[in-house]
């Protein structure tokens, strides 16, 4: 066949509708995880309009790992997730920006409106850029991010050197942990439990319901340092070869079913923050929040070496100016 042929064979496969089938959401968290519940929510609620096709959600990594699902959702192996933005930056450096210090203890209205609007517009549109995927809609909290140890107590930020802490992903929480003392180790999701217990890291970096979720104090966590280094997003995904296949009410569907529940999204997963802390106490965890002068003096400190972050990391003046516009500088 001639590449002329070839070429129309190829577009013709494009266009195709697709055939009924489980479109499949993956996301690596567990089932009781705030994000893997609200996906499963959206599930249900969309798949009536998405006949004959059914949105089946597949969780624990049972069909990839949070930092693969990008690539995942581009060559269509999955139909739709919703990818943490620290797995993202290596498509789009400019998410790097909202890992940044300068965004450290900002209210949660205050970083929803950030992402919500022109800023968050202009990273969507590098991501689509960058990747095969569309953004169906407004992304999704996740929470504030903490410091979790196992046998070593964490009371101040000079308690973190030397430390090896896991993060999930993100070159800026790699430098800010590197800038902190401590040593950062990539681990991904489903590895931390044996991780923990073998004493392959001291502690990690993430967020409190992330911690239940996992019950990580079963692996060996012990206390908490309530550092809220940053503030946890889920950017929802379609792959957009599926897309193209879905006819357009279809599409209109997925889009305002997102949009009915994320409020009540970020409500429960605001909700589940508050309700893990209790739970880790429960659980025998000790957590101590950062003194103020501490927790003032380290963002300085850390604030002063952005302008080197933001560089290192390739973050865009388009981005850049956003931020400053936002009254973010």
């Amino acid at each position: 066949m001639r590449i002329g042929g070839l070429l129309a064979v190829a577009i013709l496969m494009i266009s195709l509708p697709l055939r009924a089938a489980d479109l499949v959401m993956s996301t690596e968290n567990t089932p009781d995880h705030p994000q893997a519940r609200f996906l499963e929510e959206f599930a249900a609620a969309v798949t009536p309009a998405l006949h004959p096709h059914s949105l089946i959600l597949k969780h624990s990594a049972d069909a990839v790992r949070g930092r693969d699902e990008a690539e995942a959702l581009t060559n269509g192996r999955i139909a739709f997730a919703a990818p943490g933005l620290w797995n993202l930056d290596s498509y789009n450096t400019d998410l790097n920006a909202l890992l940044m210090p300068t965004l450290t203890g900002r209210s949660t209205a205050e970083l929803e409106a950030l992402v919500d609007g022109p800023l968050g517009a202009v990273l969507n549109a590098g991501l689509m850029r960058s990747l095969d995927v569309v953004v169906i809609g407004r992304w999704l909290d996740l929470g504030p991010a903490h410091i979790f140890t196992v046998s070593r107590p964490v009371r101040t930020f000079a308690d973190l050197r030397g430390l090896r802490i896991r993060y999930a992903g993100g070159a800026a929480n790699e430098m800010v942990l590197k800038a902190l003392g401590a040593v950062p180790v990539l681990v991904p999701w489903p590895e931390v439990p044996a991780a923990l217990r073998a004493g392959r890291v001291d502690g990690i970096l993430t967020t409190a319901s992330t911690v239940v979720s996992g019950r990580l104090w079963d692996a060996g966590l012990r206390h908490g340092f309530l550092s809220g280094q940053y503030y946890s997003f889920f950017i929802p995904m379609a792959s957009r070869d599926v897309w193209r296949r879905l006819s357009p009410p279809q599409r209109d569907a997925v889009r305002a079913a997102w949009e009915a529940g994320i409020e009540t999204g970020r409500e429960a997963a605001r909700s589940s923050q508050e309700q893990a802390g209790r739970t880790l106490q429960a659980a025998g965890l000790t957590l101590t929040v950062p003194d103020g002068a501490d927790l003032t003096a380290t963002r300085a400190r850390l604030v002063a070496l952005q302008p080197d972050f933001l560089s290192g990391l390739g973050v865009s003046a388009e981005v850049a100016a956003a931020l400053s516009q936002a009254g973010l500088p």
